[in-house]
């Protein structure tokens, strides 16, 4: 692939993202302030919180900074979306 199927296959996968980002916001920060925050805010807020990842009992476990400002806020996306019906 080159040129023109590069830059398509890019363009489609950034709709994806925004698709992904637009969706789920409302979904999972329904009652935090953060459910209208541009996505550049969301992404340096949230997307941005150091985490490392662990390996126990055969699981892979992602344990975040506990002492970052916005950890709270997406274990709390998190917990909505887990809280969510299956399809």
């Amino acid at each position: 692939m080159q040129g023109f199927a590069q830059n398509r296959i890019w363009c489609l996968i950034v709709a994806l993202a925004c698709d992904l980002l637009a969706f789920s916001q409302p979904l999972a920060l329904a009652s935090t302030p953060a459910r209208t925050w541009e996505p550049r805010t969301i992404r340096l807020r949230l997307m941005s919180i150091p985490a490392v990842i662990t390996h126990r009992a055969r699981r892979t476990v992602l344990r975040y900074k506990a002492d970052h400002p916005f950890t709270s806020l997406l274990l709390t996306a998190l917990s909505s979306f887990q809280a969510l019906p299956a399809p």
